[in-house]
């Protein structure tokens, strides 16, 4: 998800292959897998993703502290 990042993670096909790799990996866990509560949990992890490269980016412009 990192590799191919936030919007990709978005897409119709990024979100469909999301989710199948946490329904495959909850099954050979032997845990229970709900559709819309998985798609809540990677709709949460973009959005916190995307607030965290702001921050950095925002961080980066800022000037260097000095004495």
């Amino acid at each position: 998800m990192d590799e191919k990042g936030c919007d990709w993670c978005e897409s119709p096909e990024g979100m469909a292959e999301i989710l199948a790799f946490l329904k495959e990996s909850a099954e050979e866990r032997g845990l229970p897998f709900v559709d819309i509560a998985a798609r809540l949990l990677v709709r949460r992890a973009i959005s916190n993703a995307r607030k965290a490269e702001a921050r950095r980016a925002k961080e980066a412009q800022k000037p260097p502290l000095t004495e």
